[in-house]
């Protein structure tokens, strides 16, 4: 296994020193890398802040990132700049920034429940069909076989 704790724990890191707009933080993570040790860092070509110049890669392209910053108890937060600053609790968080807590995964365990049990009581109330086949034509020649679905 790699060492090294990920892409987004290494903008977390970065983020602490110097905060960034959102579309910066884009451009961070598409030029990190991990090294031969399974650490990321930038890449060699972008590194010295010219990551900052990229204009191959524009937009909110990143979807993980909504994770990181549209929660109850968000890791990255906006500050007066308009730029994404670590929450305390990202901070602390910053080796799983994607852990769950105890309140998720019981809302996600009902969930599923609730889910099973609905369709178990559609299956439960379906009308079950059965496939009767006859012969409705025969010679030395051709078959014609007829196949009828049957409510029981």
């Amino acid at each position: 296994m790699k060492n090294g704790h990920g892409k987004y724990s290494h903008l977390i890191h970065f983020l602490k020193d110097e905060p960034l707009k959102y579309s910066d933080m884009n451009r961070f993570l598409k030029s990190t890398e991990r090294d031969e040790n399974g650490y990321y860092g930038i890449k060699e070509e972008y590194k010295g802040g010219k990551w900052r110049e990229r204009k191959d890669y524009q937009g909110y392209g990143n979807t993980n990132l909504v994770l990181l910053t549209g929660s109850k108890n968000p890791l990255l937060k906006k500050n007066a700049d308009g730029k994404y600053e670590v929450t305390e609790h990202g901070w602390e968080n910053r080796h799983h920034p994607f852990k769950r807590t105890e309140e998720d995964l019981e809302r996600e365990r009902q969930w599923k429940a609730e889910r099973i049990e609905r369709f178990e009581r559609a299956r439960k109330h379906a009308i079950p069909q059965r496939i009767i086949e006859f012969v409705e034509f025969e010679n030395d020649e051709y078959k014609l076989i007829r196949k009828v679905r049957v409510n029981q």
